[in-house]
């Protein structure tokens, strides 16, 4: 929806995902994971392979999210990326013995 208001448009978005339900949390949640696995890559590598759990943890949130919204995007993404973190994590195991 839209109106005109002199120059400029005036658009109304409708929100479409919910709000203050379990979703909304598990998502805001797994988003400060992956900022925090972010930050972690970024500016500390000494923390390799924390980094790697810590996005799992928020890739798997996402997985989580994708589920309760019948999301197949969100869900296949979130599984790759998650085992994807996974083989890094292995692979790390696998060479430090």
């Amino acid at each position: 929806m839209s109106k005109e208001t002199g120059y400029w448009k005036e658009i109304t978005l409708k929100k479409v995902t919910p709000r203050w339900d379990l979703s909304w949390f598990v998502k805001w949640i797994s988003s400060l994971f992956l900022i925090a696995s972010m930050v972690m890559t970024s500016s500390f590598a000494h923390l390799y392979p924390m980094n790697l759990i810590v996005a799992s943890v928020g890739t798997l949130g996402w997985f989580w999210v994708g589920m309760l919204w019948s999301d197949r995007s969100l869900i296949i993404l979130n599984i790759i990326a998650t085992l994807i973190y996974w083989q890094g994590v292995g692979l790390w195991y696998i060479n430090s013995q």
